[in-house]
């Protein structure tokens, strides 16, 4: 019989796909862990319609039963516990989510269904752990997977059977490490400084959709995913949607929770993301791209930090 949540600390972790909490939340996982909590990492997104068939984008050279090994091994290095929810991953479930705009412009609100079911497993997993605390994805970087997996787990944050379980939002990596996305993200959210100007916000906004678009191009377009006018579009739609939430802004509060960490934390993350060797290239291309990028974040948070996270009660 299983252990209830009074008898062990638990603490689940959802993944929108097979490599996101690696990527986003090794520190924490690790921290947590050696506090005592028992970690699961939960991940929604984890097949295709033919688990052992190698797909024709570059990022499937490896089936999705290879790169479910992959997870297990990053897990194990993580010292947390994997479980498969087997939802399909975006262009699985529908064609349109092969190209660049249907994967990254789509609202989640489009599809309630697949939110439905979410919430579903996600409530069953819940209460056959009884996690003390639940850490989810905020949604940076406009994945569609992404912004369904936070709108699941945001709508079982008010759950009065859930009151009793923290609820967290981590930054989405790589997408948090463009500059601006994450302050784009609660804009989106009703989330806003209360001293902050709606013009300073939009110039804020604007800059930061143009570096998430070079950042998208770079990494999306050299493998032959998208092309000049599709990203020009994207950015005019995008740019429409988020001046829209500027002028309906909300002032609310999100609480942060930092952690800062050493030259070891940095290469520990490294090493974990390194197991998912099917995909890292495409999100860094090398080592050096990935230890730059988290350490550039690491100081712009704190001059002293080679490595940091952040999480946020919303």
């Amino acid at each position: 019989m299983k252990a209830t949540g009074t008898e062990r600390k638990t603490v689940l972790f959802i993944s929108p796909h097979l490599d996101d909490v690696a990527l986003s939340c090794s520190k924490s996982v690790s921290a947590l862990r050696n506090q005592g909590f028992d970690i699961f990492i939960v991940t929604l997104f984890s097949t295709s319609d033919d688990p052992k068939q190698i797909g024709n984008r570059p990022w499937e050279k490896v089936s999705y039963e290879e790169r479910k090994r992959e997870d297990v091994n990053a897990c194990k290095s993580l010292g947390a516990s994997p479980l498969h929810m087997d939802f399909l991953d975006a262009p699985y479930r529908l064609e349109k989510f092969s190209k660049f705009n249907s994967l990254f412009l789509s609202s989640p609100q489009s599809y309630p269904t697949i939110i439905k079911d979410l919430v579903s497993k996600i409530s069953t997993v819940v209460n056959q752990y009884q996690p003390l605390k639940v850490f989810a994805p905020l949604g940076i970087g406009w994945h569609i997977d992404h912004l369904l997996t936070f709108e699941a787990v945001y709508s079982l944050k008010s759950n009065a059977n859930f009151a009793n379980i923290e609820f967290y939002f981590y930054e989405d990596r790589p997408y948090t490490f463009v500059s601006g996305a994450t302050n784009l993200r609660f804009s989106e959210l009703g989330l806003y400084p209360a001293n902050e100007s709606p013009y300073m916000l939009m110039t804020k906004f604007i800059l930061a959709i143009v570096h998430a678009y070079a950042w998208i191009f770079s990494r999306m377009g050299t493998a032959g995913q998208v092309n000049i006018l599709s990203m020009l579009w994207g950015f005019l739609l995008t740019l429409r949607r988020n001046l829209k939430f500027i002028r309906t802004r909300k002032n609310q509060v999100a609480l942060k929770l930092q952690l800062d960490g050493s030259v070891e934390d940095l290469n520990f993350a490294l090493a974990v993301s390194k197991l998912y060797a099917s995909q890292f290239p495409y999100l860094f291309r090398d080592d050096k791209s990935f230890e730059n990028l988290s350490l550039q974040y690491a100081q712009a948070l704190s001059p002293n930090s080679a490595y940091s996270e952040r999480m946020w009660i919303i």
